[in-house]
């Protein structure tokens, strides 16, 4: 049992509340604070593949060019990429100020609209151009809804459970979870392709995989509408201490720490981008792999992901957060070219071995930093802190995968690629490793 003493204000007077979270209690907090990251992925990896199989076919115009229809459709990806920041911010400020259950209600709304309205929206042949707009729309917003995710579920659960033993461990779960929830966007989008036919996949057979994110969503709601308050933010709010404008207070006081430690997940965030996800498949492909298995092969990586994401944490729980970040930055540097030499074996097992190894040491690091970034701010502004600092570092990340990965194709060629992409992935991770030595470590800290 974990006990808290609030104070909630009724009318004039101030109330003592004893309160209790009890591990049931507790459960319902974790499952709530874990399924938008669930849904994070499934909507994310689930897009992915409508924009490349589907969306050129019926939301664009039948006289335009098919490489320009795919180019552009893949693009509304990039924009639910862009408009992640937006959402870190948002959310993270109104988290700060009116309560973390509040935001984490409203963000898997705003997630759980645009995934219903992308699922409804008529075609082109329908609605003309504004069927193409309002995909770029509801892509918008679920940028905004997932990024607003991270920043205030990680606060929630840190502040439910302050002085746990095993605070990192609690608080990687949702980045565990958002493993899972590729897996199953995979799983569902495939298994609708292979059942109806080709046709009615591409009239309704994909919707049906969106309509089922959004009863995820609905299901999200329900749970969080549920659990209780974080009880500091409720200390917080019983002191009538909270900010008036928590973003702009943490930016002013923590300027220095934000754009130290945004680089220390960048490498967590640049290699999957850059390497794993978009460029080893094209390249297994382009040496002779079947597609298919290529992109099984991604999906069987990450997978140890989910594992060695807790792993990380758990460990960090005993040696420390800084120790286990820099420790998996090394290794992902080691598995590198052993990563490419697994790879041109044309072996499958060893295949797959690459990309267990690259998944999973690259990952070590990731739920470990989760922890370093909620421990590093206070009740005030926790959620804005983590929210700018973290999407900010994906962002800039994306942004470098986007650039950075067909200068390099175009360039060297899908099979040339590999060295020139290595050598920058091993920049980006030096520098994550680097920052590390410029933060203190946060194991142990009493929370503020």
């Amino acid at each position: 049992m974990y006990h808290w003493l609030l104070m909630s204000t009724a009318g004039h007077g101030a109330v003592t509340t004893p309160l209790q979270f009890s591990n049931r209690q507790f459960s319902g907090l974790m499952i709530g604070a874990s399924v938008g990251s669930l849904f994070e992925w499934y909507d994310f990896y689930l897009a992915a593949a409508a924009a490349v199989m589907v969306w050129p076919k019926i939301f664009f115009p039948a006289q335009m060019s098919s490489v320009l229809a795919l180019a552009l459709s893949v693009s509304s990806i990039g924009i639910g990429q862009l408009s992640r920041p937006v959402g870190g911010v948002l959310f993270g400020h109104y988290a700060d100020k009116i309560g973390r259950r509040n935001m984490l209600v409203w963000n898997l709304i705003f997630m759980g609209v645009a995934s219903v309205g992308t699922a409804m929206l008529p075609p082109y042949a329908s609605m003309g151009s504004f069927a193409l707009v309002m995909l770029f729309v509801f892509r918008f917003l679920i940028g905004v809804g997932i990024g607003g995710e991270a920043g205030v579920a990680w606060s929630w659960i840190a502040e439910a459970r302050p002085n746990s033993k095993h605070r990192a461990f609690w608080i990687s779960w949702p980045a565990a979870v958002l493993v899972l929830g590729k897996l199953l966007s995979i799983f569902v989008f495939y298994i609708l392709a292979v059942v109806v036919s080709p046709a009615a996949f591409l009239d309704w057979g994909w919707r049906v995989a969106f309509y089922l994110g959004a009863v995820l969503v609905a299901v999200g709601l329900v749970i969080r509408a549920k659990i209780l308050e974080s009880p500091m933010f409720q200390q917080l709010r019983a002191k009538r201490a909270v900010l008036k404008s928590p973003l702009v207070q943490v930016i002013k006081e923590q300027w220095r720490k934000i754009i130290t430690m945004l680089w220390i997940d960048w490498y967590c965030i640049a290699v999957p981008s850059m390497i794993i996800l978009p460029y080893s498949v094209s390249y297994l492909t382009k040496i002779g792999v079947d597609e298919i298995f290529a992109t099984l092969s991604v999906t069987i990586g990450t997978a140890v992901a989910f594992f060695t994401i807790l792993l990380g944490a758990l460990i960090s729980d005993y040696v420390g957060r800084l120790k286990v970040i820099r420790i998996g930055g090394i290794l992902t540097i080691a598995a590198f070219f052993p990563y490419f030499w697994m790879l041109n074996t044309l072996n499958a097992a060893w295949i797959l071995a690459a990309q267990a190894l690259l998944y999973g040491t690259e990952d070590l690091g990731h739920g470990v930093n989760e922890a370093l970034y909620t421990e590093s701010f206070a009740t005030k502004y926790r959620a804005s802190g983590i929210g700018i600092t973290y999407q900010l570092s994906g962002f800039l990340a994306g942004v470098l995968s986007a650039i950075i990965l067909p200068i390099f194709i175009v360039t060297y060629g899908v099979v040339g690629a590999w060295q020139p992409l290595v050598w920058v992935c091993i920049g980006t991770t030096v520098m994550s490793v680097a920052a590390s030595f410029f933060v203190k470590e946060t194991r142990g800290i009493v929370l503020e």
